[in-house]
């Protein structure tokens, strides 16, 4: 399970989750201060759980931790992404930036973050920038962070 997963299904069960030095602290409360859960984002099987405090969904946020918990490391993070930039031209003095439509044709267009998203790519893992066209430079990626 990715770590943003974990989050959104936490959040999903009406939780609220703080992502601190490598532990999710989970409570049920916004305006409590008391961390009843917590679960390491770079250990394998280091959680803890404590009682006291009567909530909701208590076996399903269990379940969640342990299995976060469980996960290999190296399943728990999102891929990298990247995004090409294309160096000395500019739309309106927005830079360009390679994308792909749903329908697999790539062209270059500024940056934008709207509901475009669903139709139109301009983030790419790794494995998806070997399917790039030719004439984009390797020194054109940069990471997104």
């Amino acid at each position: 399970m990715k770590t943003r997963e974990l989050e959104a299904r936490v959040k999903n069960l009406g939780f609220y989750v703080k992502n601190h030095d490598g532990d999710l602290f989970i409570r049920s409360n916004f305006d409590c201060f008391v961390w009843f859960a917590r679960v390491s984002t770079n250990l394998l099987n280091e959680m803890s759980m404590s009682g006291g405090e009567q909530i909701t969904n208590e076996t399903e946020l269990f379940d969640l931790i342990v299995e976060y918990a469980r996960t290999p490391l190296a399943e728990r993070e999102e891929p990298k992404k990247y995004r090409a930039r294309i160096p000395e031209i500019s739309y309106l003095g927005e830079p360009l930036f390679l994308r792909k439509s749903i329908i697999g044709e790539f062209d270059t267009y500024p940056f934008v973050e709207d509901d475009y998203e669903e139709k139109i790519k301009f983030e790419f893992t790794k494995q998806e920038k070997s399917d790039a066209p030719s004439w984009i430079q390797p020194e054109w990626w940069e990471e997104v962070k």
